[in-house]
């Protein structure tokens, strides 16, 4: 639509260009038509005005006989000879005039210039004679008293000549425009169809489409134009390539990044967030973008960082990280946030937060602060009494042998317990020691087994408790490291029999599997409280403190099993029933068995 209206606009601008260039031409040639005749008359008028002066200045004695001398001119032309004080002594139109419309001529202006030697033209309209005239007058030399001759010419003539050259100009004009009109058309379309298709080709790379090329057509200017536009097309495609190539790179940056990124413009609205920020806020890209930052984070504490960020927009100093906790399907992470602001003309972000993950700091931190805080307490209790058993036998009970021996076993019982706890320690970081790697050997399960018994045998002996073993009939050979394995099994049971009360029953048994090889160790002692269960494995954790540390129990031997068996691949659980009793179970995965016989 919009080309067609293009197409007759342009049309009719020609038309009306061409009409008025037309006009402008007829009326240049109707002024030259107009002055050629007049001069032409006007050089006529005078030459025949000089030849009667000639012929009276030759022949005075004709002034005695002044019809030969009207009788010389043309009968249209009037002729008039005037003496100087501008009295009328002939004139060829008296007759038809009457002597009465014979007037004084001396203040006529062709009069008075033929007077002064100047002669000139004069147009003007008679009212003598009705209709516009031409005068022309000089003094006829050799008269005495000296004698005007003046000739006049009717402009009528002229007038029609002159009316009817104007109409023929005009219908020149008219069919000259009449004729161009196809040739305007045509003209018309020739400019507008490479604009058409210039039009088309920019209809296109609008909506994405850069592979359209214009064919140089028509004039030099359009053919430039098209050329122009190709090269244009061509730049433009290389440009969204590398832009693209550019995008992508960032993009491939950012989502391979386990940092979260989130950038936010002027009004705290969202422009971009890579996956891991989305992982974090529990959202998915697309609903992510142009949604305020409110709606996003769903945290009052960066709520309310951000809203300060954005209102402090003058400041100029570096921003400071903030630890925020966020809750997320995770849980509750904890992530240092630093801020940018960002500045600079095409940049339509103002801040860009990044989010690390801190959480396992945290928890590390948490946890050597835990630790110390259980060592110094575990140390603290051994300490004491050593500390007051010393000061009561240097106050004088060692003089007292049984005093003496008494305090001497409650320093060997607490030196004892600080011995296991410096051995679990040592035994536990150990375990905890990735960067070490295990030593697997070849043993055999059923010998294996007999000798962590061994160890044992004793303590269940003491209490009269029944320690009954499930071995498979077959042997079995496992690829472990003896000595980390065999401590989870003697803590395993050394808990058992502990927490077991007279005459209970422990069991170990061994259930081969496709995919696991199962080992749980069972009881029917007290239970743990289901509440308590899931801690059960943390560092120093005790069901019943006071009674483990009467048992010399340091609080590490389930952390301690539970790292070397993680460290073979395997998972320890543990399943509890208060007043029915315990099961700690042991997957090993299959690839520990080595074959059975």
């Amino acid at each position: 639509m919009a080309s067609k209206d293009f197409f007759w606009k342009n049309f009719f601008y020609s038309v009306i260009l061409i009409a008025l260039s037309s006009l402008l031409f007829s009326l240049l040639i109707y002024q030259y038509v107009s002055k050629t005749y007049t001069l032409n008359l006007q050089d006529s008028l005078r030459k025949e005005t000089e030849t009667v002066a000639a012929l009276i200045s030759a022949q005075p004695q004709l002034l005695q006989e002044p019809h030969k001398i009207t009788s010389a001119v043309q009968p249209d032309d009037r002729i008039t000879m005037i003496a100087m004080d501008g009295t009328v002594l002939a004139d060829n139109w008296s007759e038809r005039l009457g002597s009465e419309a014979i007037e004084n001529y001396s203040n006529r202006p062709e009069f008075k210039a033929a007077l002064s030697g100047e002669p000139i033209y004069v147009r003007r309209f008679s009212a003598t004679m009705q209709r516009e005239m031409l005068y022309y007058a000089v003094s006829v030399p050799n008269t005495s008293p000296v004698v005007v001759l003046r000739l006049s010419s009717s402009l009528n003539t002229l007038q029609e000549q002159l009316s009817k050259a104007r109409k023929m100009m005009m219908l020149t004009a008219v069919l000259a425009v009449l004729l161009s009109l196809p040739l305007v058309y045509l003209w018309a379309h020739a400019v507008i169809r490479p604009l058409e298709k210039l039009k088309v080709a920019a209809n296109r790379m609008a909506v994405g489409d850069l592979g359209e090329v214009v064919q140089p057509e028509g004039s030099l200017e359009f053919r430039e134009l098209a050329q122009a536009f190709n090269k244009m097309t061509v730049q433009l495609n290389e440009k969204i390539e590398s832009i693209g190539k550019e995008h992508s790179r960032t993009e491939s940056l950012l989502s391979k990044m386990v940092e979260g990124v989130l950038a936010l413009d002027e009004r705290g609205k969202a422009l971009f967030a890579n996956s891991a920020f989305c992982e974090m806020a529990g959202l998915k890209m697309d609903k992510l973008q142009g949604r305020s930052y409110l709606e996003i984070v769903r945290s009052d504490q960066l709520a309310d960082y951000i809203s300060s960020l954005l209102r402090e927009t003058e400041t100029t100093a570096p921003l400071e990280a903030q630890e925020i906790v966020l809750f997320g399907p995770p849980g509750e992470r904890i992530f240092s946030v630093q801020a940018s602001r960002i500045r600079g003309e095409g940049s339509s972000a103002a801040l860009i937060l990044v989010f690390h993950d801190i959480t396992g700091i945290k928890k590390v931190e948490q946890i050597r602060k835990d630790f110390v805080a259980n060592v110094s307490h575990e140390l603290r209790t051994p300490l004491t009494a050593l500390k007051g058993s010393t000061e009561i036998l240097l106050d004088g009970a060692y003089i007292n042998p049984e005093e003496c021996k008494k305090f001497l076993e409650i320093m060997d019982k607490q030196l004892q317990n600080i011995q296991n706890l410096v051995n679990d320690m040592l035994q536990l970081a150990a375990v905890e020691d990735t960067s070490k790697q295990i030593r697997r050997r070849s043993v055999e399960l059923s010998s294996f087994i007999s000798e962590a018994l061994v160890v044992l045998l004793p303590l269940a002996q003491k209490k009269h408790q029944t320690l009954k073993t499930i071995l498979p009939k077959e042997p079995i050979f496992l690829n472990i490291d003896s000595n980390q394995i065999g401590n989870a099994l003697i803590n395993l049971l050394d808990n058992a029999i502990k927490y077991t009360d007279e005459g209970g029953r422990i069991e170990l048994s061994v259930h081969p599997e496709s995919e696991h090889l199962l080992i749980e160790v069972s009881d029917n002692g007290s239970g743990i409280p289901q509440d308590q269960l899931a801690r059960i494995f943390e560092r120093f954790f005790r069901v019943d403190k006071s009674r483990s540390r009467e048992m010399g129990g340091t609080g590490l031997g389930l952390a301690i099993a539970k790292h070397a068996v993680e460290n073979h691949g395997g998972t320890i659980s543990v399943s509890s029933q208060q007043g029915r009793g315990t099961t700690f179970t042991i997957r090993l995965p299959s690839q520990v068995v080595l074959h059975s016989v």
